[in-house]
């Protein structure tokens, strides 16, 4: 995970801003348990792809695990939302 996670950051610090470069730099910290980290990726992937529902849902269990519920049920109405718009 560790090298993941450093090769994850040297394409973001070599080709800039990636949706999928920050969303699997996104995984690997919530994998390793650095929730605040993630939370922050996911939101730079939703800045870059505002519809990107499988960041939405991170983000949604993320709140949802902090017992922001509130915040949770948004985020996932919000996922929905983009996977009926993309069908």
């Amino acid at each position: 995970m560790a090298e993941a996670l450093t090769a994850c950051e040297g394409h973001l610090r070599d080709h800039g801003p990636s949706v999928e470069a920050y969303y699997l730099l996104a995984l690997i910290r919530d994998m390793l348990g650095s929730h605040a980290e993630a939370a922050k990726c996911y939101r730079k992937v939703l800045y870059l792809d505002p519809n990107h529902s499988e960041a939405l849902l991170h983000l949604a269990l993320l709140a949802e695990n902090q017992g922001d519920l509130a915040e949770a049920r948004r985020l996932q109405q919000r996922a929905r939302r983009s996977e009926e718009v993309a069908r």
